[in-house]
C-alpha cells in the first residue's frame, strides 16, 4: 500500500482537480462524440457547479502535502446515501487501492453509491455497488 494522507483541498489544489476532471472525462463515453469546443464551453461550468457544492477529500503523499494521488468530489443525501460525483487517481497510483480507501473514508453507510459519473473507478471497484444517475450532476440534492 502507497502511503498517502486524506485531507480538505487547499486553495491551489482546486485547479488542479477543476482541470483533471475536465481532462479526464474528455475520453468518457458521454464526452468522446463532443466536438472540444462544446464539452469545455458547457461542461466546465457543470463540474464549476458542482465543485462549488461539494465536498472534497483529496489524497497525497504525508512527507509532501502538495503532491496529490487522486480526489473524491462527494455530496450527502438527506438520507445518508452518499453521492460521489468523480474519483480522479494519478495514472501512476491507479490499481493500488486508494479509489477504494478514499471511498472508505467518506462512506457513511452500506447503501449503494450513487454516482453522477459513471468513470472507471466505479465500473472497477468490485467491492462496492455504485448506481449510475446522471441526473444528480443537475439537479439539487435530494433523495
Amino acid at each position: 500500500m502507497i502511503p498517502c494522507k486524506m485531507r480538505t483541498p487547499k486553495d491551489e489544489d482546486v485547479s488542479f482537480i477543476f482541470n483533471s476532471w475536465l481532462k479526464s472525462y474528455r475520453s468518457s463515453a458521454f464526452a468522446k462524440d463532443q466536438c472540444n469546443t462544446v464539452y469545455y464551453d458547457n461542461y466546465k461550468k457543470i463540474v464549476g457547479s458542482i465543485i462549488n457544492r461539494s465536498l472534497i477529500t483529496v489524497l497525497c503523499n504525508p512527507e509532501d502535502e502538495d503532491h496529490l494521488f487522486g480526489y473524491v468530489v462527494f455530496e450527502y443525501l438527506p438520507s445518508d446515501n452518499l453521492l460521489v460525483h468523480y474519483i480522479y487517481i494519478k495514472h501512476t497510483y491507479r490499481k493500488a487501492g486508494l479509489a477504494k480507501k478514499l471511498i472508505e473514508n467518506i462512506r457513511k453507510s452500506q447503501n449503494p453509491i450513487l454516482t453522477s459519473h459513471n468513470t472507471h473507478v466505479c465500473q472497477t471497484t468490485k467491492s462496492i455497488i455504485y448506481i449510475y444517475d446522471p441526473y444528480r450532476a443537475f439537479l439539487p440534492l435530494t433523495d
